[in-house]
């Protein structure tokens, strides 16, 4: 007799929702070049994402719902600051693109190469916030068990349960959403910087 895939679903163990699981943890170093920069990008990538070298502040906010609660808060809140500061970024260069400097004005940001910096700097910043815009949507509908580990045996895997498959339920998927969160970062920061080389270069072409 065919089983309801719901009822499965939420008859199913979930794992983890005490102890933080292995592929959570920073990865151990062997004394290996390897293991090593699998130690460093991850933490960097933890840094970069939440905030913390370490996930298990991460991991605590799953346990109960008004610890999810006030960690989606947080990341939503956060990820809107650096969508309006994208949005700043992504207005001046545009200004700075569609529009001509005035003659002997010290910024002449008409310039070739503040020109492809100012391109740089808006393709980032739009980059950046629609990263931010998705990331944003995404987190701030989805519920704690959806975000949380959830190990369902392979042979009550239905279609259904694989399409309910959640963020962090692997090592590679738990990376890729950290990488998504910290996208917009990393997009904002390189578009802040291109920007501020558009105005060195356009100075420096003023001929001062």
């Amino acid at each position: 007799m065919a089983c309801d895939p719901k009822t499965l679903l939420a008859a199913a163990p979930l794992s983890g929702q005490s102890e933080m699981p292995e592929y959570w943890q920073v990865p151990v170093r062997d004394g290996t070049f390897v293991s090593h920069m699998k130690s460093v990008l991850f933490q960097g990538l933890c840094l970069m994402s939440v905030s913390r070298t370490t996930l298990h502040d991460h991991w605590k906010s799953k346990v109960s719902d008004e610890g999810w609660e006030k960690h989606r808060v947080l990341i939503v809140t956060r990820l809107n600051n650096f969508n309006i500061a994208a949005g700043l970024v992504l207005a001046t260069s545009s200004a700075f693109l569609c529009s001509n400097a005035p003659h002997g004005s010290l910024l002449q940001y008409d310039s070739v190469y503040s020109y492809f910096l100012s391109l740089a700097a808006l393709a980032q910043s739009l980059c950046g916030l629609l990263l931010g815009v998705a990331v944003v949507n995404v987190y701030d509908s989805c519920d704690r068990e959806w975000s949380k580990d959830v190990r369902i045996p392979p042979i009550r895997m239905t279609r259904y349960m694989t399409n309910m498959q959640v963020l962090t339920n692997t090592r590679f998927r738990l990376c890729v959403t950290l990488i998504l969160i910290a996208m917009p970062v990393l997009e904002l920061a390189s578009s802040i910087i291109c920007l501020m080389l558009a105005l060195l270069a356009a100075v420096y072409a003023s001929g001062l």
